[in-house]
């Protein structure tokens, strides 16, 4: 359905994620991921310099501010480690492209069905049909509401600096209220130790930097999302899988007990049920 075909469209782009976007191995590795590795990394750096630097001079509202700059920026660093794992979204990849242990339908070779009352198999399989493209459907609902709120998290990041940058330009703000929505500082361009822009032209070459970097992670953070929830939706909808499966296992002892005769079971059947159970159980712990 709709739901399935979303599926395979995102799967497609985390595909692609995987075979560009590589920071390791060296002959590898994506020239862009390299710059944004570097350029993480500066803004680590450059932030500790700048807090060093401003400490004596700043009041408590800049430190905390300052603070919150460094933490974002070895956040976003650290992240986009994780999101260029190759050997982490391989794994994950191909657990999002599995199918259900709980949806596959035994054919046994030897021997009959067992001789019970029992609701018949087709009946337990669209139940386990319908529930894995419902899971499949919330996920999808649940990944388009936190790419929206990624999306407005960070439009809200960024956006104060162009409000700013408006009031300057219709001569409400002056050049020294002008803010970037990062403390950045880069040689020749901005000062070590003070926020104020001398020059619109130095101050729109930090911003330009700025937001290119920001809108790289907004990039980064949704596809992060893309991975984790596909995979712990996949995890999570064998667990109900597993759990409709024990479900209708004690619905049918309980009618072989209120039956009250000996109930012949085959041994065959019951060995390849118990051994379906055992792997989807180590499927889910895995």
């Amino acid at each position: 359905g709709q739901a399935r075909e979303e599926t395979d469209k995102i799967l497609l782009e985390l595909e692609n994620w995987i075979k560009v976007y590589r920071i390791w191995p060296k002959e590898c590795a994506n020239p862009y991921c390299i710059l944004m590795l570097t350029v993480g990394l500066y803004l680590i750096v450059q932030s500790m310099v700048v807090q060093a630097a401003r400490w004596s001079i700043s009041d408590f509202d800049e430190k905390i501010v300052g603070m919150e700059n460094l933490t974002f920026c070895l956040s976003v660093f650290l992240e986009f480690i994780d999101v260029n794992s190759y050997k982490r979204n391989t794994k994950m990849l191909k657990l999002i492209r599995s199918d259900y242990i709980g949806c596959q339908i035994l054919n046994f070779k030897d021997g009959g069905p067992r001789t019970s009352v029992q609701p018949t198999s087709s009946q337990l399989q669209k139940s386990k049909m319908a529930l894995a493209d419902l899971m499949t459907t919330k996920a999808l609902n649940n990944l388009t509401t936190i790419e929206r709120s990624v999306l407005y998290f960070y439009l809200g990041f960024i956006s104060v600096s162009f409000i700013n940058l408006t009031l300057y330009l219709i001569n409400i703000q002056t050049l020294e209220d002008l803010r970037l929505p990062l403390i950045l500082y880069i040689p020749y361009i901005s000062n070590l130790t003070s926020k104020v822009f001398r020059s619109l032209t130095k101050y729109l070459i930090c911003l330009i930097f700025e937001v290119a970097y920001i809108v790289s992670t907004l990039y980064w953070t949704n596809t992060s999302y893309k991975f984790l929830l596909l995979a712990f939706n996949h995890v999570l909808t064998e667990i109900k899988l597993f759990n409709i499966e024990n479900e209708d296992d004690r619905g049918e002892w309980k009618m072989d007990q209120e039956l009250r005769g000996e109930v012949v079971y085959n041994q065959n059947q019951l060995r390849q049920e118990m051994r379906l159970k055992l792997i989807h159980h180590q499927t889910i712990v895995r």
